[in-house]
């Protein structure tokens, strides 16, 4: 399942796990449970009449096997961008000001070509003078072919988000990103896949 060992790796391996060629991607860590961080640039979410901008989202996860983990995210400084005046976003919860989704699940895959998916992405935010906000769907980061069987410490991995968003569940819009320029889902920036020490992709 794994590309070839390295000294010192602890393997993961999913139930029923075989070391064919047709495994799918799997994570190779010296931890037992491997944790990791996660980290995005300034974006920008644009559906329907509404859009916002944040500088950037942070999180931290833990993978519990080689091909799962679960992880939190949070964004940073987010602001409408409908008007002139770039009201701030805050969570819904109106705790603090930052905005997180709920608790996500990441899952190494492959489906035609290597990634991490993040599901369960939702996100409910008010901004300004309390236009309510939700945003909902996946985020998939592809993983490149060449980094397959690398020992690294850190990954940049192009990010696409497939969602809907709107005021309410009944006024749901695709969500483009990062202004909907030709790749319209997908982030202008590379996302950042970080390990505390060395960590090898299978795929």
């Amino acid at each position: 399942m794994f590309a070839a060992a390295a000294c010192g790796l602890m393997a993961f391996l999913a139930p029923g796990a075989t070391t064919s060629s047709a495994a799918e991607t799997s994570l190779r860590c010296q931890a037992r449970t491997c944790p990791y961080g996660l980290s995005a640039g300034a974006f920008e979410l644009e559906f329907g009449q509404d859009s916002i901008r944040c500088q950037g989202a942070r999180g931290a996860g833990r993978f519990t096997s080689a091909t799962a983990s679960q992880v939190r995210l949070r964004w940073r400084n987010c602001r409408e961008q409908t008007t002139p005046f770039a009201f701030s976003c805050v969570d819904m919860k109106g705790s603090s000001s930052r905005v997180q989704p709920r608790r996500l699940t990441a899952t190494l895959a492959s489906e035609g070509e290597s990634g991490l998916e993040i599901a369960n992405f939702k996100v409910n935010l008010v901004c300004g003078g309390g236009i309510r906000s939700i945003i909902e769907g996946f985020v998939y980061f592809q993983i490149d072919s060449g980094v397959c069987g690398q020992r690294r410490r850190a990954y940049r991995l192009p990010a696409e988000f497939i969602g809907h968003g709107g005021r309410s569940i009944g006024t749901f819009y695709d969500v483009l990103v990062d202004g909907g320029d030709l790749g319209e889902y997908w982030f202008d920036d590379s996302w950042l896949l970080t390990f505390p020490y060395k960590a090898s992709i299978a795929c």
